[in-house]
């Protein structure tokens, strides 16, 4: 009788198991995708935890420009993005994420730059 209880119960508990049913290749590129509603041009760089920060490139001011995230900063699994406005003063940041690959990081600088925020979607 206890061996049928804790079989019935192993099944329930498969049963309630959460699966990951995606076919996200390990190599797939991760983006981070930069919307600067912001009067001044923006460098843009990643940062992973214990490690030198990596520029990304330019945004200018009001525009949009997807980068490609290095692989080595996509395998640590976390990554922080922040933007320096170019000739002004403040930090955009994003805290930090949990990022794999096939995902699109999409980092908004505000004007105000802190109220800029990161949200990560699937691509």
């Amino acid at each position: 009788m206890l061996f049928l209880a804790t079989a019935a119960g192993s099944v329930a508990a498969t049963g309630c198991a959460r699966h990951a049913e995606t076919d996200v290749s390990p190599n797939a590129e991760t983006s981070v995708e930069v919307v600067n509603n912001n009067f001044s041009d923006m460098d843009v760089f990643a940062l992973r935890p214990g490690t030198n920060r990596i520029r990304l490139g330019t945004v200018t001011g009001h525009s949009s420009q997807t980068f490609t995230l290095p692989k080595q900063i996509v395998a640590w699994g976390q990554v922080r993005v922040f933007g320096v406005p170019i000739g002004g003063f403040g930090v955009a940041r994003s805290g930090t994420l949990q990022i794999g690959p096939g995902e699109k990081i999409v980092f908004t600088v505000q004007q105000d730059l802190a109220m800029s925020m990161a949200t990560i979607e699937q691509q």
